[in-house]
């Protein structure tokens, strides 16, 4: 049984990783001719690939980490639980204050993650749950300078600027 498959076009939408132009994920073939995977079981042998979430080549196409979850995410059960796997996230009761956790689930519109563990090593060894309020995806934290190295630049060459001017 296949442990990974590919996202659906909703969920890639969702994701704000959908192409509108093409009518296909982004970074997939233009042509739409990748999108029969969408939804699709990721075979056996790849799972290796996904549980380090790293990129792979299936049938001659190239995928990232982006292009797939765990099957048994989004999925909720009987008991209102939806599974979410054990995923880094920022977590908060206020909406102000935030703390790293591994976030596994959300249950009553809380989200549930291993108490005390910001790295997902530390899960493994953690029994005890807390429920926060709010979570979100941990954002990228990046110094001038590494902005520079990117693009190769000189830090006194760069303006950061609000996205809505």
């Amino acid at each position: 049984m296949s442990k990974y498959r590919f996202k659906t076009e909703e969920e890639f939408k969702k994701d704000k990783l959908w192409d509108d132009e093409y009518n296909t994920p982004l970074g997939w073939a233009a042509s739409e001719k990748m999108n029969i995977f969408l939804g699709s079981d990721i075979p056996e042998e790849l799972t290796k690939y996904c549980d380090s979430k790293g990129d792979f080549i299936f049938r001659g196409w190239g995928f990232s980490s982006e292009d797939y979850i765990l099957k048994e995410k989004n999925t909720v059960n009987t008991n209102g639980f939806e599974y979410l796997g054990d995923t880094l996230m920022e977590v908060s009761d206020d909406g102000e204050s935030w703390k790293t956790r591994a976030v596994f689930g959300k249950k009553n519109n809380e989200y549930i993650a291993w108490a005390g563990s910001d790295n997902l090593e530390g899960a493994k060894l953690e029994y005890l749950t807390v429920s926060w309020k709010h979570a979100r995806p941990i954002k990228t934290k990046l110094t001038l300078q590494e902005v520079a190295d990117k693009f190769g630049l000189d830090v006194n060459e760069i303006e950061i600027v609000d996205c809505e001017e």
